[in-house]
């Protein structure tokens, strides 16, 4: 964190520091570029220091998320944060069984390489009809409880196809899923 009372160019500053802290890092065995990556809050008005350090780290979380080095803290940021929240809770009222799913499901027929049908699948959520990204749930911890809760309440036949966006995400959706029934 950068507190900074000087009255002048607050952009050209940051560019100096992005620029200064970008450079390839080598040792004896190897060589690699030092990432960094900044969330900067700027005063507007009467923000004290612990509003201006929470808004930097929206600001600092969304370049993680976005993969940029510097992002600057934006008003929607917050209202982004407090929809998020909200909608964890709903899934997690949903998932204990006190509320019903906040989701509603895509589906989109289609076929594999073989021509067999196949029916992609995916969730939004049913006020803002937003996409209920698989990402955003694993972050949150509850993509696996989500998709197995899903599955056993979802009266679906056949194949499916829930679109994953790195593989790391196929362990926990993989482990909350139902055992298959025996025979049959």
């Amino acid at each position: 964190m950068v507190l900074d009372d000087e009255e002048g160019d607050l952009d050209a500053r940051m560019a100096a520091m992005v620029s200064l802290l970008q450079f390839e890092f080598v040792t004896r065995e190897s060589s690699f570029d030092l990432a960094c990556r900044f969330g900067v809050a700027r005063r507007e008005g009467g923000e004290d220091a612990d509003e201006l350090l929470e808004q930097a780290i929206l600001a600092l979380n969304e370049a993680k998320r976005e993969g940029t080095i510097l992002v600057w803290y934006q008003s929607a940021m917050k209202a982004d944060l407090h929809m998020a929240q909200r909608q964890l809770h709903q899934l997690r009222e949903w998932l204990a069984g006190a509320a019903p799913s906040p989701l509603e499901t895509l589906c989109e027929a289609m076929r594999d390489e073989q021509g067999v049908p196949v029916t992609a699948v995916s969730l939004r959520w049913q006020v803002s009809q937003q996409p209920c990204d698989v990402g955003w749930m694993q972050e949150r911890g509850v993509l696996g409880p989500v998709m197995a809760r899903w599955l056993t309440e979802e009266p679906c036949s056949g194949t499916l196809l829930v679109r994953l966006h790195q593989p790391a995400q196929l362990a926990p959706l993989l482990a909350s899923l139902p055992p298959l029934p025996q025979g049959g």
